[in-house]
């Protein structure tokens, strides 16, 4: 027990002297982690350094006040750690000080670098998001924004107040294809593609592709979901167009009273209107993926197969030319025949 109110009061303030110290080293180690062959760590490593240097100068102290007089007695005690007091003060201030006040210099210029790349490296990154041609858009579960880009602004007609905060769910005609594309999100399935049609806010329907990725928390739960998005409603009413185009050409070609066929280059049937059935007593399913051949009269059959290459060299059809046909009760149809070659999107012939 300690009696004299003197060396309590100075214990007291040696404990908390020592741990005050301890607790900034402790903090500072959670903060970042210090490793000595991280050059990036070495400034807050040579602060910690000076500083446990001062913590066992406090420790030291209160070993010669407690424990040293048990040793040798409370006078040669006094005496000795008195002498010795004043060197290893100046000796522990030399030390020690140097060492924090250049760990904390240099750590705080590491910081200062550190904070001006983060701030360098977040600034090309809003130019790329921004700059780019493309909509992004973070959003919650029930469809309000939390972050978008210039580009969303912009195809929408809003004010980053105005997006920000308020559902997207507003502007899409399908809310249900779009919260059962949200609801299939997983840890393992993070990303899903829609296409879906949009309400401008000029009044006008715009359609648009998506790619939209889930953020998960630690326990799977989703949290965000960010989607990259662009306009195409062009490629949409060119499809739409192209749709409406092969119906009509389908609906003339099944009700003509002529027999229209399309064949590859072997002369397999790859496609026959319903006059198949008329012409040849076959049903057009019948004929697909059989030769022209098949259905010829022998007679011309060989003339037939030598001129095919020839045509096919020449990329060029034939107009009104007679070939006689075999129907399937056997009689012979004499038909006038007239054709055009088929290529593909990249000028190939294909039949």
């Amino acid at each position: 027990m300690i009696s004299n109110p003197g060396v309590a009061a100075t214990t007291a303030i040696h404990i908390f002297y020592v741990l005050s110290i301890l607790a900034i080293c402790l903090t500072i180690c959670r903060q970042r982690p210090i490793s000595l062959t991280d050059p990036a760590s070495r400034p807050a490593g040579l602060f910690i350094t000076g500083l446990i240097i001062l913590a066992l100068y406090g420790i030291s102290d209160l070993a010669a006040l407690h424990v040293l007089p048990l040793l040798i007695g409370q006078e040669r005690a006094f005496a000795l750690s008195s002498g010795l007091h004043r060197y290893a003060e100046w000796f522990i201030v030399a030390v020690s000080m140097p060492l924090v006040c250049v760990g904390f210099i240099l750590d705080n210029r590491a910081r200062t670098r550190m904070e001006r790349k983060l701030e360098e490296s977040e600034a090309r990154f809003r130019s790329i998001v921004h700059d780019q041609p493309d909509m992004i858009v973070r959003w919650k579960d029930d469809g309000i924004r939390t972050w978008v880009n210039e580009p969303y602004l912009k195809a929408f007609g809003l004010t980053k107040d105005e997006a920000i905060g308020s559902s997207f769910f507003n502007h899409v005609e399908d809310i249900d294809a779009v919260t059962r594309k949200r609801d299939s999100l997983t840890p393992s399935s993070p990303t899903y593609t829609n296409f879906h049609e949009v309400r401008m806010r000029d009044g006008t329907k715009a359609w648009q592709e998506w790619v939209s990725r889930g953020l998960f928390d630690a326990n799977g739960n989703l949290i965000e979901v960010q989607s990259i998005g662009r306009d195409v409603t062009d490629r949409m009413q060119t499809a739409r167009a192209l749709q409406d185009s092969e119906a009509r050409f389908r609906g003339f070609v099944e009700n003509t009273p002529d027999f229209v066929w399309e064949t590859d280059l072997d002369a397999r049937f790859t496609y026959c209107n319903g006059q198949s059935r008329t012409l040849l007593g076959f049903q057009p399913g019948e004929l697909l993926n059989r030769t022209v051949t098949d259905f010829m009269h022998p007679e011309i059959v060989e003339e037939f197969k030598s001129k095919q290459p020839e045509v096919i060299r020449q990329k060029k059809g034939w107009r009104n030319t007679l070939v006689q046909f075999r129907h399937r009760n056997g009689s012979v149809r004499y038909v006038e025949s007239s054709a055009d070659p088929v290529f593909d999107d990249e000028g190939h012939l294909i039949g």
